[in-house]
């Protein structure tokens, strides 16, 4: 019996370290792993910090870019409005060019028949009493003529400024026709008749709303349309000196959609 107990005694000693050595190997693959997945972590959370550094970059960037982009824009957009008022000043030069060739050709032309008066009129002289007084007769009559003419025209000139007396016409950008119609009921209401013609592929309109007046006269009734449009928009009308040669009473008015 003392044999045996001798005997199991070493191999209860051997199966007892066997298992401390077989936990103690599991307890050290256990902390390997460990620290493996904790490495592994760590390189992943270093990653992600990265990751997210590169996303605030390229977010960065990307707010920059459009920030560019959106200044690009409204400066392009500065560029296209002083090219149309360019365009526009241009067209008004055009137009004040073509009126002062027609009154230096009207000059021209008067320059022309006061040379001609005065060759009868020397011709009268050396023809004798009879042709004279035939001359005479004639100049008087193209005198009467001229007179006449010009005296139309300052009464022309001299017709009192109404807002019944102006030949309006109204040019709308983006406008309902709706809209139209109550432009023209208000402005009626002041004693204006206004019409609405088609644009001609050819004209350049303003960029906001503008009024347009063709002679001095006629200022303080344009002005009453600035005021009445202002007070219906709610914004800023413009009031312009027109160089066309329309005549005195013309009015024209360019409404532009905000």
């Amino acid at each position: 019996m003392k044999d045996k107990n001798e005997l199991y005694f070493p191999m209860v000693i051997a199966i007892t370290a066997l298992v401390i050595a077989i936990i103690s190997g599991v307890i050290n693959y256990r902390q390997n792993n460990l620290s493996n997945l904790e490495s592994s972590l760590r390189d992943t959370r270093d990653q992600l910090q990265l990751a997210k550094s590169d996303i605030a970059d390229i977010r960065m960037q990307t707010v920059q870019k459009l920030v560019d982009a959106e200044l690009a824009y409204k400066a392009q957009e500065r560029l296209e409005d002083e090219k149309n008022e360019l365009r526009l000043d241009l067209s008004d030069a055009h137009d004040r060019i073509a009126e002062l060739e027609a009154q230096v050709k009207n000059l021209d032309q008067t320059l022309e028949k006061k040379k001609h008066v005065s060759k009868t009129r020397k011709a009268g002289k050396t023809t004798g009493p009879k042709q004279s007084g035939s001359t005479t007769t004639a100049i008087r009559d193209a005198s009467s003529k001229s007179a006449g003419h010009i005296a139309l025209s300052d009464n022309e000139e001299a017709e009192p400024a109404t807002p019944g007396t102006a030949d309006v016409d109204i040019y709308t950008l983006k406008i309902a026709k709706q809209l139209e119609q109550r432009i023209a009921e208000n402005i009626s209401k002041k004693g204006f008749t206004a019409k609405f013609p088609e644009k001609s592929k050819s004209m350049s309109m303003a960029n906001t709303t503008t009024v347009f007046y063709y002679h001095a006269a006629y200022k303080n009734i344009a002005l009453i349309l600035v005021k009445e449009f202002s007070d219906m928009s709610g914004s800023k009308v413009t009031l312009r000196k027109g160089a066309s040669p329309f005549k005195q009473n013309k009015i024209i008015v360019h409404i532009i959609s905000d």
